[in-house]
């Protein structure tokens, strides 16, 4: 594959204003890989990387991504209401899940500190 696909990921992280770790948690890749991938100049991409990223981007034209054709979204080029419909709904729901995940994760760490509390006044 170009190296052309590794500057078209990095636009794809950029368009969507997410860090390394989180395009990596979008795709279902450890950190480490995604970090690995976009420093390389001559990385050989997986295919199923490339896979997981379309699959994570529906939004994203396969052409684009893997050949530099066209437009970077689908709805760009198509005009289509129902495309930009089903993409808002599910960012709509990556969205909530980020938000059930990180105010369990406040709890959690609220629950973390009530106990510390308690054992330094008890001891």
């Amino acid at each position: 594959m170009d190296n052309g696909i590794i500057e078209r990921i990095s636009l794809i992280i950029k368009k969507y204003n997410l860090t390394e770790r989180q395009f990596a948690i979008k795709i279902g890749k450890k950190q480490q890989s995604v970090n690995a991938m976009l420093k390389k100049a001559n990385s050989d991409l997986m295919m199923t990387t490339v896979i997981d990223i379309l699959r994570a981007f529906p939004e994203v034209s396969t052409d684009w991504l893997v050949m530099g054709d066209g437009d970077m979204l689908k709805v760009a080029s198509t005009g289509n209401e129902a495309t930009m419909l089903s993409m808002l709904e599910k960012q709509l729901d990556y969205l909530t899940e980020e938000n059930s995940r990180l105010m369990t994760l406040v709890e959690v760490h609220a629950g973390i500190n009530s106990t510390v509390k308690k054992e330094k006044a008890a001891g």
